[in-house]
């Protein structure tokens, strides 16, 4: 445990109104360098005070309900927390049901994902390269997500992707440089397969036959719509 840490658990045990230290960020993750802070959320009982800065410390007061009641986009944080003390035993279980992915959150996710995906082929197709292009772009935050969530995992922030996307990683990047409507297609009827695979084709059928109509699109070269198409 780094030194800034060891001394903020101890005076931590010390406070009455402190009932816990989770660290989370990229010293969490494993994945610090040189630079990077150390994010601590600071669990008193009541009444926490603002943040605070102390060198690399970056303290962050809240009791267990503020954990418990955190918005969305924290839940990564706090998934890939890690508790350096939990007095009362309250704070595990937050993190994880943060950790948890639930059916409906996994089917949002695939349907976010199906319908950049049919807006960018649907650009492309128009000739449209600009929206192609950042409607491809949208849809590879759903399709990260996707891909941990369909392990039973919620993703952490993309940051934290590199190595951890399975066999489509190398799918997800080549479309995420280029954007190009062909590797968006091959990407995508992996995805479809694989989420068939986990019980999520009602997704894809309820988009009645228009996935199915984007994926058969034909492009001549990257990023150029086929003459007559």
């Amino acid at each position: 445990m780094e030194p800034e840490l060891r001394e903020l658990l101890a005076e931590a045990q010390a406070d009455p109104q402190a009932v816990g230290l989770v660290l989370f960020g990229s010293a969490a993750a494993g994945s610090q360098h040189e630079e990077s802070d150390l994010d601590v959320w600071y669990v008193v009982r009541a009444d926490p005070a603002p943040r605070s800065r102390r060198g690399r410390l970056e303290l962050i007061p809240v009791t267990i309900e503020g954990l418990r009641n955190s918005p969305d986009w924290l839940k990564p944080a706090l998934a890939y927390s890690r508790v350096l003390w939990d007095d009362t035993g309250e704070i595990a279980p937050v993190l994880a049901a943060a950790a948890e992915v639930t059916r409906d959150e996994t089917a949002e996710l695939y349907d976010g994902y199906l319908n950049d995906l049919y807006r960018s082929l649907k650009a492309w197709r128009r000739g449209k390269e600009l929206a192609g292009r950042v409607e491809s772009g949208r849809s590879l935050r759903y399709v990260g997500e996707l891909l941990f969530a369909l392990e039973g995992r919620r993703a952490p922030y993309p940051k934290e992707w590199e190595g951890k996307l399975g066999p489509l990683e190398p799918l997800v990047l080549e479309v995420a440089r280029s954007g190009d409507p062909t590797a968006q297609q091959e990407l995508a009827r992996a995805v479809v397969a694989l989420a068939a695979e986990r019980g999520y084709a009602d997704v894809y059928d309820a988009w009645e036959g228009d996935i199915d109509r984007v994926l058969g699109f034909r492009f001549a070269g990257e990023g150029h719509v086929r003459k007559g198409q």
